[in-house]
């Protein structure tokens, strides 16, 4: 079995603690989950976990778009670099209240094996 053509695993964005399949050239639809604006706001960084795996393995987040949507207003769309949230990514997560609404789309990571990255999952997420 060709690594680079079949790697499938289990990506958990462990900031989002939602788990999800991917295998490569292949995305799935985004998963929605609703979290209280306190939990949410905890979070500074996506993460990229394996499981499931025959080894020990990392992937790193390359990059992401995050479509904060306040409620009854216009949606914000904000671009992020590598895993950690940027100042104003995560001013967006500080902001989170009741209504809320936010995308992880367009999410890139790296996995062992991979020559580039590639992409994975996305995550909507509503504020209760």
């Amino acid at each position: 079995m060709n690594a680079t053509k079949k790697i499938l695993a289990s990506l958990t964005l462990l900031c989002l603690i939602v788990s999800t399949s991917f295998a490569q050239k292949k995305e799935a639809k985004p998963a929605v989950d609703a979290m209280k604006a306190a939990e949410f706001k905890i979070y500074n960084s996506l993460a990229a976990v394996l499981k499931d795996f025959d080894f020990e393995a990392k992937c790193s987040i390359q990059s992401f778009t995050l479509h904060y949507i306040p409620k009854r207003e216009d949606a914000i769309e904000l671009k992020g670099m590598g895993a950690y949230f940027t100042r104003t990514i995560s001013r967006a997560v500080q902001a989170a209240k009741r209504g809320d609404q936010y995308a992880f789309t367009d999410v890139k990571a790296r996995c062992p094996g991979d020559i580039a990255a590639r992409r994975v999952n996305g995550l909507t997420f509503q504020i209760k």
